[in-house]
């Protein structure tokens, strides 16, 4: 079965975007996912010192992103940017190459529009940094897109370009 990393990049593991990236592992079971809700584990990178701040809980970061067929990572805009947490992991794979030609669809996970742009425009200029074969950017609002409790994607105008990125995706 084909493996799909989900990255939460809010330094709230439980909260949206973690139960969006849920919902579509949910919705879409035909593939495996993996899913890494809680970034806060990873020491600060620190390029100078990468060789000695690197430990068992990088070494399953990038394991996990070189095991699966594509990656998604949802966001939600931290003034204006990337969370710090979701900035501080992707640049574990700096050095090392883990995201080199692996399929990414990204995504933000806002309250409502505009918000969710600036993140968006960031995530793409890192991860097209990291070599990542980006094939969709979707900006998504809690307005628009909920996830019930039964962990199931509702959305009043359908799940159309979901159900497309995820298509494309693998």
């Amino acid at each position: 079965m084909r493996l799909i990393l989900t990255i939460n990049g809010s330094s709230r593991p439980n909260h949206n975007n973690g139960k969006l990236l849920r919902a579509i592992g949910r919705r879409y079971s035909s593939y495996r996912f993996d899913h890494l809700d809680d970034l806060s584990k990873l020491p600060l990178y620190l390029a100078d010192q990468e060789n000695k701040r690197h430990n068992e809980t990088v070494s399953d970061f990038k394991q996990r992103i070189m095991k699966a067929e594509a990656v998604i990572i949802s966001t939600p805009e931290y003034i204006h940017g990337l969370p710090a947490i979701l900035k501080n992991a992707l640049e574990w794979t700096t050095q090392t190459g883990e995201f080199n030609n692996k399929r990414v669809l990204a995504m933000t996970y806002s309250p409502h529009p505009p918000r969710g742009h600036y993140s968006m425009t960031s995530l793409k200029n890192v991860l097209q940094a990291l070599g990542s074969n980006v094939i969709g950017a979707i900006d998504l609002y809690q307005n628009q897109l909920t996830v019930d409790s039964a962990n199931n994607l509702v959305s009043p105008n359908g799940l159309d370009l979901i159900d497309l990125a995820i298509k494309e995706l693998m």
